[in-house]
Parts: structure tokens; C-alpha cells; sequence
């Protein structure tokens, strides 16, 4: 059946369930015309399983190693949240598209937040989702193809400097428009990019003037060509700086800077002193002489790719810090890392190829730790966690992470029921034995296991503080 004619279901009442022999996919090729209700309306229970995916109005396209977001439900509303991820017959596919035309006409959505997973955005993906005021697009996007935006609701937008060319009509017919901000990345401005934004007053620029006259901007642009250009940059000894109304972001450092940076707290721009906090997409991206970062306790942020085949061998990461992207450190010569306190999840490929890697801390505020985060890290020999066994059994790890799997788990809080830490044979682990083992730790050089808490074949101060968090926690 490729083809329902009209009234073939008409005044069919008490029709309530409807057997298909074929797939979901499948019934929605066949065309039903109109004065179909009865049929329309019935429960549609479908022979075969199919080849798609949906989730929550969203339907998603598997391939071998990934899957597009190809259709959305256009009574969808409200936020929709991309997952980096969805599972196809016991699979996890990473979500690396949003498909041509894909939330069309969807005009009840209001915002969408991308993940750092997706690489392009399809032809008029988001075309007359009138209702959209924010999306989020991630460093990750490297292509935003032909009208993909048009006629949206969008208020402001933030395009990623891993962009270069900004498409044809790409935000065409987007009224609501005010304010765009526009990396140095961008070389190409095509025709009709922003076509009818009536209400584009403002354009941030992270470049220079130079720099910005040099942008070949197709014709049909007069609401871009003119808005004012605030050029927001603020380059320092190699480092750009990006201002937003109260915060920056360090979005470039130059690959000929080398030896370790230390990131300041807050950067001037004019009078205005703005704290930095954030870490752009790519920003320390192949500066292969950089050997070590230290990152302020203001920073909230790692984006992707942050410090992707850099030469960082050590970092300093401040418990500020809540998110950490994809890919963020894929590739670099770290030997060892201590992941923050409050980190909730350990995203998709974060260290992947980092091959002089050999220990990791994580902490028990982590649940989730996603596809290929540690994938070829093949000497990867100790992980320490911040929490008990337990604990650790009951984090989500995702496929392509032997090298964590069967690396040495050292626990820095034993379970409630063990009796490991009682170094006074009191039969019970207090204060008192976290002194002791305090000051064997520091005055004696000699191994003895009935110290070593954390059972990493040394004593030393992080015995201490394991035995010190489990006796805070037992109270």
C-alpha cells in the first residue's frame, strides 16, 4: 500500500486500532488523503521494528558509527535538549547532524540547546521556528548550511569561531534580531546571510577593524552592513579575550606562544574589568609549545576542543569549573590530571589519544562518563577516585573506554562496612587514627599496609586524606 484514497475511512466511528505489516518508517511514506479521520485517529500497531530512532517527538537516523537528528514533531514546545547521544539496538550512536530541514515549521520550540557532538546543521534546519528566541551552537558546528535559520525568532545568537562562512540567508527573515556576535574565524559573509533582520542593531566582532574590513559580505546584507561593529577583543601577549556584558571568555591563544600560561582572574577592557570564565572552543588548539596551563578560580567553563593536540603536559583545573566539552583535551602529552570536585559528567572523547596519560582523579560528584572519554589512553595505569567502590559501580560508562576500565581503581573513601583505617585497634576509625596515620605519613619512610588506606602501594598524605573523608562522612 503506497496510497489511502479520500474517504476510504470516513464515518468509521467505532474504529479504534489499526494492524500495519510493516514499520513506523514505513507508514509514514504512504500518502492518505483527506476524509481519513477514522483512520487517522486509530492506534497504529506496527508488525516490524523501525530503522529509526525516536525520542520525545524527535526522530533520529542510525548509521554504523553515528546517527542525524532527521524530523521533529512540530506540535514539539517549549526547550528542546539534544542528547550527544541516543542507543540504537544496544548501540550509543553520537548525534553528529541535525538533518536538512529537520525542526522545520516547528513554531511552538523556544529554545535549543546543541551538543558538543554535532558537526552540521543542515539546510533550513530551523526554518520558520518563529517561536525560537536562543539556540546554542557549540565550537564543535563547523558548517551551518543555507537557510537555517530563516525566519526564526532569534533575539541574539553567538556564532562559533569554528565557523568560516557565514551562508546564504543563513539568519534571512529573523526580525527579533539584535545583536550577533562574529569570530575572527569568518572570512565569507555570503548573499542574503542577513537579509530582513530590520532589527540587527549591533554586530561584536572578536577581531580587529583591519581584520573585519577584510570579510568579503555578499550582497543583500544592508542590516548587517549597517549595524554598529563593536570589536570586543582585547588581545594580550598572544591571548585574545572575549567581552560579553559581564563576563569574557579566552578565545585564542597564538601557536607560537610557548612554556606555561597562567590565566588571570579578570581582564580590562577600557575601564570596564570583566572576569574570565570561560575557555573557548579550540582555543589553545595546536600550540605545541605551550607545556602548562593554570586556570583561575573563575572559570566555569572548558569548551571543546579546548587544548585539542596542544602541548600541554599539566593543567591546573580549579573546582569552579562545572562543564568540561568534547574532545577537550584530545591528543595532548598529559601525564597525569585531577578532574574537579562537582564535575557531573566526563563527556564524549574528552581525553581521547592522550597516550602519556597514566593517571586520572575523579570525583565522586562524576555519574557519567561518556563514549571514547578515555579511548586509546593505553597507558593508563591508575584512576583515583574521590569516592568508595560502591560509588564507582554505580557510574554510567560509556563503550570505547578499556583503558579506564582496566586501569588500577584506587578508592580515597572505603565502603561503610570495611574495617580498613581502625590504626589504633580500637575498634573503631575516628580522629584518633587519622592522626596516627598523619604522622606516620610524615615521618617515617617505611611502607607498612596497615597505613596504606588507599591500598596504592604507598603511604602518603593521600592515605591521609582518604581516611580523613570517610571519618567526616561517618558522622
Amino acid at each position: 500500500i503506497h496510497t489511502i484514497v479520500c474517504y476510504a475511512f470516513q464515518r468509521c466511528p467505532n474504529l479504534k486500532t489499526v494492524y500495519y505489516e510493516g514499520s513506523e518508517d514505513d507508514w509514514e511514506k504512504i500518502t492518505i488523503e483527506y476524509h481519513n479521520e477514522g483512520l487517522t485517529d486509530a492506534e497504529i500497531i506496527f508488525a516490524k521494528e523501525s530503522e529509526t530512532v525516536r525520542i520525545d517527538g524527535i526522530k533520529y537516523t542510525p548509521y554504523e558509527t553515528y546517527c542525524e537528528l532527521t524530523i521533529c514533531d512540530t506540535n514539539k514546545s517549549g526547550n528542546v535538549v539534544i542528547p550527544s547521544s541516543v542507543n540504537h539496538k544496544g548501540k550509543n550512536l553520537s548525534v553528529k547532524s541535525i538533518g536538512k530541514d529537520a525542526f522545520k515549521d516547528c513554531s511552538k520550540i523556544t529554545s535549543v540547546d546543541i551538543p558538543n557532538s554535532v558537526t552540521s546543521i543542515g539546510y533550513g534546519a530551523f526554518w520558520n521556528c518563529n517561536a525560537l528566541t536562543s539556540v546554542n551552537i557549540p565550537y564543535s558546528v563547523t558548517s551551518i548550511d543555507y537557510w537555517a535559520f530563516n525566519g526564526c525568532g532569534l533575539k541574539k545568537v553567538t556564532i562559533p569561531g569554528s565557523i568560516t562562512t557565514i551562508t546564504c540567508g543563513v539568519f534571512s527573515g529573523c526580525r527579533d534580531l539584535t545583536s550577533v556576535t562574529i569570530p575572527d574565524s569568518v572570512t565569507v559573509i555570503e548573499q542574503l546571510a542577513f537579509s530582513s533582520c530590520t532589527n540587527l542593531k549591533t554586530v561584536y566582532y572578536s577581531g580587529g577593524e583591519a581584520q573585519w574590513k577584510k570579510i568579503n559580505i555578499g550582497s543583500d546584507n544592508e542590516p548587517l552592513k549597517k549595524a554598529d561593529i563593536v570589536y570586543i577583543a582585547d588581545t594580550s601577549d598572544g591571548i585574545t579575550y572575549m567581552a560579553f556584558d559581564t563576563y569574557c571568555e579566552l578565545t585564542k591563544c597564538d601557536t607560537n606562544k610557548g612554556g606555561k600560561i597562567i590565566v588571570p582572574s579578570s581582564v580590562n577592557f577600557g575601564e570596564k574589568s570583566l572576569p574570565v570564565t570561560s575557555i573557548g572552543g579550540g582555543a589553545f588548539a595546536f600550540c605545541s609549545s605551550v607545556t602548562s596551563v593554570k586556570l583561575p578560580d573563575t572559570v566555569t567553563k572548558i569548551d571543546g576542543m579546548a587544548f585539542v593536540s596542544s602541548g600541554i603536559t599539566g593543567i591546573t583545573i580549579p573546582d569552579s569549573v562545572n562543564e568540561i566539552n568534547a574532545y577537550a583535551f584530545c591528543g595532548t602529552p598529559l601525564t597525569d590530571i585531577t578532574l574537579p570536585d562537582g564535575l557531573r559528567e566526563i563527556v564524549d572523547y574528552t581525553f581521547c589519544d592522550c597516550n602519556n596519560l597514566t593517571s586520572v582523579t575523579i570525583p565522586a560528584s562524576a555519574t557519567a562518563i561518556g563514549e571514547g572519554a578515555f579511548y586509546r589512553c593505553n597507558n593508563l595505569a591508575t584512576v583515583y577516585y574521590t569516592g568508595s567502590e560502591s560509588q564507582w559501580n554505580e557510574i554510567s560508562v560509556g563503550i570505547h573506554n578499556d583503558p579506564l576500565t582496566s586501569a588500577k581503581k584506587v578508592f580515597l573513601i572505603s565502603d561503610p562496612s570495611s574495617e580498613k583505617g581502625d590504626i589504633n585497634g580500637d575498634g573503631s576509625v575516628d580522629n584518633k587514627d587519622v592522626v596516627l596515620l598523619f604522622r606516620y605519613a610524615s615521618g617515617s619512610s617505611e611502607y607498612d599496609p596497615l597505613y596504606d588506606y588507599n591500598d596504592d602501594g604507598a603511604v602518603d598524605n593521600k592515605d591521609v586524606v582518604a581516611l580523613f573523608r570517610f571519618v567526616s562522612a561517618a558522622k
